[in-house]
């Protein structure tokens, strides 16, 4: 009874507070609103007018990017709206940790009896979600029908697999837990051997004894930024060595970089997750190079065109921050984060070789640093752009189209359902 008390005290006093911060902060939040206040920052861009699709390509793919369009504009509204209120709702992180109190007042618990994608602290404060097992057979059927394209037109195609935070040897927190991530990847990867080319990070990582867990932020899914650094290092001597790219490797020697550290900036996404409350601030790492550097950059949705070095070019300012640690992603600050399609020039190097990057957001801190090896590389996230991937091809016809996702990502998509992200990702039109 004395808990019934408790519960009902502890509802009311939640829906009280709430309620009063709503009020206090709705007349800003609207009166911004109704003045339709702009992002500066977004710029409307039709990929599609850019780069249209072909008369006999499938009417799904035409119907799929118009949907595209309007959720990116919905979605666009969202993170406005999302903005605000993270902005001016009064108290907005403290309530987002008072109704963590409540959870566990309420008797929750950080990692639930199920295996939808909870957050399981894996240990010494490494939060990481759990996957189900899935079909892959659309993944690969796709991927290799995309290959077969590329072929016809002479174009070389590298999967490079990046590993999932849960690696094959993580011990659980409980036996009830199972993570499946590994096992999806392996059977995709089991199917398209011997028809597709592909660079598998896991075996690297083993080889070379690395703790799979430390390449990661602890409270984010994403891995660090030294991280892609070292990626992007290991993918350009494959190139090198497989495919004779020519590129630049010198100028991925970590001695060749700065490390500005700023302490306890970042909480990454499963950390707001479970709130403050339960997860650290972490510090953020930004990595620059020590040489010369000059290159063009173009995000036509940033409104960007500019020659520069790699610190005004590759790296997002705004996002360098303190602030608020449920609204500011510090990880995207990195190649300006997921844009649709940016195009980058290095005037500095002359190998006359273009590379099209097709990427999940693990790209993120692999990208500008893959750009200082080679003179042209355009990345695509297919989650955003919605264009044709195949008149952007005919466009800038690279000699080598490198796609990177993360193991999380390897999982069919639900049928007739053409606007998700993972059917974005897995549709090569």
């Amino acid at each position: 009874m004395k808990q019934n008390k408790i519960e009902n005290f502890t509802t009311f006093f939640i829906i009280l507070v709430l309620i009063a911060m709503m009020i206090l902060s709705g007349i800003t939040i609207i009166k911004k609103i109704i003045k339709k206040e702009q992002d500066n920052s977004s710029i409307n861009v039709d990929y599609e007018k850019l780069f249209p699709f072909e008369a006999d390509e499938v009417q799904t793919v035409k119907k799929a990017s118009i949907l595209k369009k309007y959720e990116t504009i919905i979605e666009d509204i969202k993170t406005k709206i999302e903005a605000h209120t993270s902005e001016q709702l009064l108290g907005y992180e403290k309530f987002i940790e008072l109704s963590y109190i409540y959870k566990d007042l309420m008797l929750y618990k950080l990692v639930s009896n199920s295996n939808e994608l909870d957050r399981v602290d894996l240990g010494n404060g490494y939060l990481s979600q759990i996957q189900n097992e899935e079909d892959v057979d659309k993944c690969a059927n796709n991927i290799i029908e995309f290959n077969k394209y590329l072929k016809e037109n002479d174009i070389t195609l590298l999967y490079v697999q990046a590993p999932y935070k849960i690696s094959e040897n993580q011990p659980m927190p409980s036996n009830i837990y199972r993570d499946y991530t590994n096992k999806n990847v392996n059977k995709f990867l089991k199917q398209i051997n011997g028809k597709i080319d592909y660079l598998d990070l896991r075996k690297i990582i083993k080889q070379k004894k690395l703790d799979n867990l430390s390449l990661f932020y602890k409270t984010d899914h994403h891995w660090l930024p030294e991280t892609g650094l070292w990626v992007a290092g290991e993918i350009s001597k494959y190139l090198n060595n497989t495919y004779n790219l020519n590129l630049n490797i010198e100028n991925i020697n970590p001695d060749k970089y700065n490390i500005k550290i700023y302490p306890k900036m970042y909480l990454g996404y499963d950390g707001r997750y479970v709130s403050l409350k339960n997860a650290e601030p972490e510090d953020f790492d930004l990595i620059t190079p020590k040489f010369n550097t000059r290159l063009n950059i173009k995000i036509l949705n940033k409104g960007i065109d500019k020659t520069d070095s790699f610190e005004n070019t590759l790296i997002d300012w705004s996002r360098i921050e303190y602030g608020n640690y449920y609204s500011t992603s510090q990880y995207g600050a990195y190649a300006y984060g997921e844009k649709p399609l940016i195009e980058i020039h290095n005037e500095l190097v002359k190998n006359n070789k273009k590379i099209l990057m097709i990427k999940d957001s693990f790209a993120d801190v692999v990208s500008p640093f893959l750009a200082l090896e080679n003179e042209y590389l355009s990345i695509i996230d297919l989650r955003y752009y919605n264009g044709s991937l195949k008149s952007y091809i005919k466009s800038f016809n690279p000699s080598l189209v490198l796609i990177m996702y993360n193991g999380g990502a390897v999982e069919n998509y639900a049928e007739g359902d053409e606007t998700s992200n993972l059917a974005k990702v897995w549709r090569f039109e």
